[in-house]
């Protein structure tokens, strides 16, 4: 299903303009992104949404799965502290274009020296990579900048940060929006158990042309998900709105609060979820198939925004009862 998608930035920066600065094990999280750039299709890279929620797959309780969604911007191994210093002299020795700007992202030599020099064994250097221009604001909020062209005319981004040995990049940053689509499609209502009366002793049927009430003990209002990649979170929270009850021989629409009033005895269900079947249920070896349909309004929130919920297309969720539907016999003793 189709989302309108919504200009939102995900924020996540680290300069790379310092003196040197490297990652350890206890510096950020990738968060499930495959640092090593395992394509996941159509030229994405693999990022790993993790799931909360009561609407979260696997009943609820929440997981992770590898979606092929593209970040705007992540950071992919590229040389060690040895590799690196040679590169980078190169290229400030024959600059790439009209001058020496286009290096300017890789920082200067003295980084890469002090790398060579005091970077642990086993730590590496990064580069950015990204599915946007360089020139995307959201790609300097990321990496940081290193070169602000005056009047507005453009920046260039930090390109490298070093990793020590065992350490992780900074996690890819992912458009909240990216986020809210794959929590929306990935939400999973659990089906109402769905009871009703009357039941006839014996053959579980009920009977034609009397109301049969239909009802779902406990069944929650609300139903939410989150997904989430690093900093970056979505949240979308679904809330009953009808549920319309349909048969090849009756139906009817319901409330939340109708569908979920069970049967209190005696003849009155002018409070719950009921309706008459108009005719038995021949020809349906199990009975009548009637499908319960609920629609669900939707809103979603993000972090870092949108903070105030907004709207989503509706979710359906449906069920399917078999119902058994025979006719009452009754006895004319007396003709006037």
């Amino acid at each position: 299903m189709s989302l309108t998608r919504l200009a939102v930035k995900a924020a996540l920066t680290l300069g790379a303009g310092t003196a040197l600065a490297f990652l350890g094990q206890a510096a950020a999280n990738a968060d499930g992104f495959d640092s090593a750039g395992s394509s996941c299709g159509g030229g994405s890279y693999c990022v790993q949404v993790t799931y909360t929620g009561t609407a979260a797959p696997s009943g609820g309780g929440g997981g992770s799965v590898v979606a092929s969604v593209p970040p705007i911007c992540w950071y992919e191994p590229w040389m060690d502290p040895d590799a690196a210093l040679k590169e980078v002299r190169e290229m400030w020795n024959t600059p790439h274009h009209s001058g020496k700007e286009y290096v300017a992202g890789y920082g200067s030599v003295d980084r890469y020296e002090e790398a060579k020099k005091n970077a642990p064994e086993g730590s590496m250097w990064y580069l950015l990579k990204c599915s946007v221009s360089m020139s995307d604001d959201r790609v300097g909020e990321y990496a940081g900048i290193a070169l602000k062209y005056p009047d507005d005319l453009g920046f260039i981004p930090n390109y490298t940060t070093l990793v020590g040995p065992g350490g992780e990049p900074p996690a890819p940053a992912v458009d909240v929006e990216v986020l809210r689509d794959a929590a929306y499609d990935s939400m999973d209502i659990p089906e109402p158990e769905i009871n009703r009366n009357p039941e006839v002793t014996g053959s579980g049927a009920t009977l034609v042309n009397l109301d049969t009430m239909f009802w779902a003990d406990g069944y929650a209002d609300t139903w939410d998900i989150t997904a989430r990649v690093g900093p970056v979170s979505a949240t979308v929270v679904a809330e009953a709105q009808d549920f319309v009850l349909t048969s090849p021989a009756g139906g009817q629409t319901c409330t939340y609060e109708q569908f979920t009033t069970p049967y209190a005895g005696g003849s009155d269900t002018s409070g719950g979820c009921a309706f008459p079947f108009t005719r038995a249920s021949l020809g349906y070896d199990s009975g009548f198939p009637v499908l319960a349909t609920a629609t669900w309004g939707a809103t979603w929130t993000g972090t870092p925004a949108p903070t105030a919920p907004q709207g989503l297309p509706p979710v359906t969720t449906s069920t399917t009862v078999d119902v058994p539907v025979s006719e009452s016999q009754a006895l004319v003793r007396n003709v006037s």
